[in-house]
């Protein structure tokens, strides 16, 4: 596998606290087969959807802005953080975000600035919320919580999506895993 196979396996092993072998990721072929082992070895059940992580993701974000006295109404997905927060330096936007990251229970935010040596996408709350998902899931579900398999379909497709810059369109969960890395 190609160091970004190799990034790939390593976020979702952080995100789930797992360990995924040698063996057992290079006979990862599908996207899917790479939910089900993901899944097998967090237990999760298959039957419940359980909650929605974005979602709860897009709630505690909107809330901690909500709590620095924005107005609900103004923190939407596609909301740009120049125009949730204009006017100010991009150093002051960077500890208002981490600022906003801690109060909805989630690490120090990404940097605004560089991702990979291109100006980085994540400028929107969607892309936050993304973020969240895809790299600090555990942040999002308390410990009493059981994983679903639900659940770890949306991180895995995170991961994917964060990395390669695409969207959910872009790809099934059939399709081979070779395929993905060939996006990037």
């Amino acid at each position: 596998m190609g160091l970004d196979a190799v990034e790939i396996l390593m976020i979702w092993e952080n995100s789930f606290g797992i360990e995924i072998s040698d063996d057992e990721a290079i006979a990862i072929a599908t996207i899917k087969e790479a939910i089900d082992l993901i899944s097998s070895k967090v237990n999760a059940s298959g039957g419940i959807a359980g909650v929605c992580l974005g979602a709860r993701a897009f709630y505690r974000i909107r809330q901690a802005f909500y709590n620095v006295g924005l107005p609900r109404k103004q923190i939407q997905l596609d909301s740009k953080w120049v125009d949730i927060l204009p006017n100010i330096s991009k150093k002051q936007r960077q500890e208002t975000l981490n600022y906003i990251c801690d109060r909805a229970g989630l690490p120090k935010a990404p940097s605004l600035s560089f991702h990979f040596g291109v100006i980085n996408r994540r400028i929107t709350v969607r892309s936050l919320v993304d973020w969240a998902v895809a790299h600090h899931p555990c942040s999002l579900t308390s410990s009493e919580e059981r994983w679903t398999h639900f659940q770890v379909r949306s991180v895995v497709r995170s991961v994917i999506r964060d990395l390669a810059d695409i969207s959910d369109r872009d790809f099934k969960d059939d399709d081979a895993f070779s395929y993905i890395l060939g996006i990037f």
